[in-house]
């Protein structure tokens, strides 16, 4: 859901509970169509709303804690993500855990569907882009007391950035041999683009640009190691 948590939805979050039934709706949206294949299991229903529901009353409940104890944002974040994984993770205590892959019979999207190479990608793509965007704010406001948003632009070069460093994990070791080109990516931003629109200071800064190198390099050691690993490859 993170690509579709726009600022606004966000900002709705700290209205109270109502404010986050939008964002709510998106996850449990999302949870529909990525189990698409497997519509037809009652059981996976039930699954989804309980999900849905368990989302709606953590995310008020860490709206809330959060303004009570503002100087905790990113253990807060930290402890949030770990109890989502671990209310998706139940699904491993029920039968839906032994439904089989769904056949694709020359379907094009059932076979992406398949492709655990693919998925586990996407997966450390998100956890690299979007989750590494919200990681570094919720550091700063935590441990250097540096609030606000980012602006459209530095938002999303960080979000590319640390998505081109990960993909160089997938692509190969070969590719691993342009990683240090792409550390030339900000810095020649900043002589080029940033003068035309007049980023944030902060982009140029060189911290800036280490949380979004380590966020991508960490994810992608993880996530290489997680794809050549004896378990993934049988």
């Amino acid at each position: 859901d993170y690509p579709l948590q726009i600022n606004k939805v966000y900002a709705l979050k700290f209205r109270g509970l109502i404010g986050v039934i939008p964002h709510a709706l998106i996850v449990t949206s999302c949870f529909v169509v990525f189990s698409w294949p497997y519509l037809n299991q009652p059981l996976l229903w039930k699954f989804i709303l309980f999900l849905g529901i368990i989302h709606l009353i953590q995310d008020w409940l860490k709206v809330r804690i959060g303004a009570i104890r503002p100087g905790n944002y990113f253990w807060f974040y930290i402890l949030d993500q770990l109890l989502h994984i671990g209310a998706i993770s139940l699904l491993f205590k029920t039968n839906l855990k032994n439904l089989p892959p769904p056949v694709a019979n020359g379907n094009f999207l059932i076979t992406l569907y398949n492709n655990n190479t693919l998925i586990l990608y996407l997966i450390a793509l998100i956890i690299a882009s979007y989750n590494g965007l919200y990681m570094i704010t919720n550091f700063k406001k935590t441990f250097l007391k540096k609030n606000g948003m980012y602006k459209p632009f530095d938002k999303w070069f960080g979000i590319i950035e640390r998505g081109i460093i990960l993909s160089l994990f997938f692509a190969g070791w070969k590719f691993l041999l342009f990683l240090p080109v792409t550390f030339l990516l900000r810095p020649l931003a900043c002589h080029t683009i940033c003068k035309r629109i007049k980023s944030e200071e902060r982009f140029k800064e060189t911290p800036e640009m280490v949380y979004s190198w380590v966020i991508a390099i960490t994810t992608g050691i993880i996530f290489y190691f997680i794809l050549h690993s004896p378990y993934f490859q049988r």
